[in-house]
């Protein structure tokens, strides 16, 4: 019996070791892997400014000398630029989103998504608008990574919503024991929901760049911050009723600020440190 049970210690110490060494590993390569995403991306903005800028040149210099062939192709080359810098600056907010370590505090939500709001009235389309924010939204987090969050999905309701001839965006939030759940819905194109599956994966876009313009790594962003406060994201599309998007963040029953405060620090530790 006294056998019996050693081994049982020595398996179970001997699994523990285990599940530790991979998760130090998995760990690592995932540190590893998101400094090459922002090393990568930081270090292909020099020759993309170059692109641009003899591109830019070469338009105010020469233009007389080239037929429209030649000024069609500049122009797509230009575009092109533009794009990938789009590209880039997507790639460095989902690695930063990842790697940075969390300062968790209580977050005015319905607050935050007014000034969003405001900034893409001032700066976007003329398409009348309706939005329709719940007051006194609350939720605990990190401030700069919940408005990175929100902002990508206010601006995918506000584009997906650019043809319409009135745009109407609802947001609103469903606060359970356990749980509170934020929702928000638009009037857009929606999406087809046998694709729902792709939605949060970085790079896969469900509209094509002549329908809508975009990178394809607003909403894993979004993905990637929700998941880093132990949350969720999912959305459903009713067919030509535009879509709704829900993030759900859990509370601790031991109180939501210090329950997600001590998980954070813990992933910190593990992770940064």
């Amino acid at each position: 019996m006294q056998q019996q049970n050693r081994k049982i210690l020595q398996s179970k110490d001997n699994l523990e070791r285990t599940v530790a060494e991979r998760t130090s590993e998995l760990s690592l390569a995932n540190r590893e892997l998101e400094a090459f995403s922002f090393s990568v991306s930081h270090d292909l903005r020099q020759p993309l400014r170059a692109i641009e800028g003899f591109g830019q040149a070469l338009e105010e210099d020469c233009r007389d000398q080239l037929n429209d062939v030649g000024l069609d192709y500049l122009a797509r080359i230009r575009a092109a630029t533009v794009r990938m810098g789009s590209l880039i600056d997507g790639m460095l907010v989902l690695s930063r989103v990842s790697r940075q370590a969390m300062e968790v505090e209580r977050v005015d939500l319905s607050a935050m998504l007014a000034e969003i709001v405001e900034e893409l009235q001032d700066t976007s389309d003329a398409v009348p608008s309706e939005v329709t924010i719940q007051p006194d939204i609350q939720v605990f987090g990190d401030e700069r990574m919940l408005r990175i969050a929100f902002q990508n999905l206010l601006e995918n309701a506000w584009k997906y919503t650019s043809k319409n001839e009135k745009r109407a965006i609802d947001v609103s939030a469903c606060e359970e024991r356990n749980s509170i759940t934020i929702a928000l819905k638009d009037n857009g194109v929606g999406f087809d929901m046998k694709y729902v599956d792709k939605l949060f994966v970085a790079f896969n876009r469900l509209h094509t760049p002549a329908q809508f313009s975009g990178t394809g790594l607003g909403l894993a962003t979004v993905d990637r911050v929700v998941r880093r406060h132990f949350g969720r994201v999912f959305a459903e599309s009713p067919i030509d009723s535009g879509a709704c998007f829900y993030v759900e963040f859990p509370r601790s029953e031991r109180g939501a600020e210090s329950g997600l405060q001590q998980q954070a620090a813990q992933r910190n530790r593990r992770e940064y440190g």
